[in-house]
């Protein structure tokens, strides 16, 4: 068995660097030695990972390919090539730790793109699942003023362990208007052009979904930054060593 790693991500270059320390039979991943690839090989891309269909196509029948989550289109490609994907991010492990690493990343973008303290501001998370309840739990323990929103009953209750102010669906699009720091981590378009058009002049609005969820041309007045994959920019080292640990570590192989 061999690994062939994409090392467009930093995160995989790490990971190639450790399987390589390690004594595993390990190659850059790239259309030079895509031929090569023989069965059961292994193929590891970045969590974040995109894959297109005609990528897809291209990979060899028979081999295991580790990444993200995939569409049902690349779904259908892999039952058909009978490639066995294995999804890091259904690694809850990994998926909590990534999390917490990617609450750092937001952290350092306030901290970079802010002109106010963090003290002061009052900020707005969208979502709380892995990523915003991990946010949440940094923002606490600095004491930090921010409010998370829920669009499930069940989690709605459990985010006053983090804040006393929260809300429950849209019900934050009258206040919308008085937050400075908005953080989205909901991959979807969950607000409308109304609630937009209300976001405040100067507003940072950070961006960490896995998808643009706001139309760019009703970006007007505020800063929007566009921040996927946080773990690779800020801290590769760690997040590479995560990727090692969830792939040997829980024998995977």
């Amino acid at each position: 068995m061999t690994y062939f790693i994409d090392i467009v991500d930093k995160r995989n270059q790490i990971l190639k660097n450790l399987l390589t320390k390690n004594g595993y039979r390990v190659f850059e991943y790239n259309d030079q030695n895509l031929k090569t690839i023989e069965k059961r090989d292994v193929l590891v891309f970045a969590p974040n990972k995109k894959m297109q269909l005609e990528e897809a196509l291209n990979l060899p029948n028979d081999i295991d390919v580790i990444m993200g989550n995939i569409g049902e289109e690349i779904k259908g490609c892999f039952e058909e090539k009978n490639i066995n994907h294995i999804n890091l991010l259904e690694d809850e492990i990994f998926a909590i730790k990534n999390a917490e690493l990617t609450a750092e990343g937001i952290l350092a973008i306030i901290l970079k793109e802010s002109e106010r303290s963090m003290f002061e501001s009052k900020i707005l998370i969208l979502g709380s699942g892995r990523v915003g309840k991990a946010t949440a739990i940094l923002f606490k323990k600095l004491g930090l003023t921010f409010s998370l929103v829920s669009y499930r009953n069940e989690v709605f209750a459990e985010n006053y362990l983090f804040s006393d102010k929260n809300y429950f669906k849209e019900t934050f699009k009258d206040e919308i208007k008085n937050f400075d720091i908005i953080i989205n981590t909901i991959p979807a378009k969950v607000l409308g052009k109304e609630i937009v058009d209300s976001i405040s002049k100067d507003t940072i609005f950070i961006e960490i979904a896995s998808i643009n969820t706001l139309n760019l041309d009703d970006v007007q007045n505020f800063y929007y930054i566009l921040s996927p994959a946080l773990p690779q920019k800020f801290s590769c080292e760690s997040a590479g060593m995560l990727m090692y640990e969830s792939i040997i570590g829980q024998n995977k192989f």
